[in-house]
């Protein structure tokens, strides 16, 4: 989708790299539970609200939640160091709420 979004003709827009070939690139990666990693070649887009507006519908489509005019008040972590709720308060009406998940993204 991005590379469609992008209309890169002379560009190359995006490539996967294995889990050992992420971390001899990027040494400070945590190993632990990586996969693998997507390098993406930043460069004009014809529209970049039509992108995130994209990537947030394909994110809903498959099941994650979104979210606007919102603010991390404190984030909790596990034993283990390991992130596992933000509070988060909403700033158009001041609601709060906790959240979890297996996956983040901040755009």
């Amino acid at each position: 989708m991005y590379n469609v979004l992008t209309h890169k003709e002379n560009m190359e827009t995006r490539y996967v790299m294995s889990k050992g070939e992420a971390l001899e690139m990027f040494p400070i990666l945590k190993s632990d539970g990586l996969v693998g990693a997507v390098i993406y070649y930043d460069g004009d887009t014809t529209n970049e609200s039509r992108i995130n507006i994209a990537l947030i519908m394909s994110a809903v489509k498959h099941s994650a939640v979104a979210a606007s005019y919102c603010e991390v008040t404190k984030l909790d972590k596990d034993d283990n160091d390991k992130l596992n709720c933000a509070h988060v308060k909403d700033t158009l009406i001041s609601d709060e709420c906790d959240v979890r998940a297996q996956a983040r993204s901040t755009c």
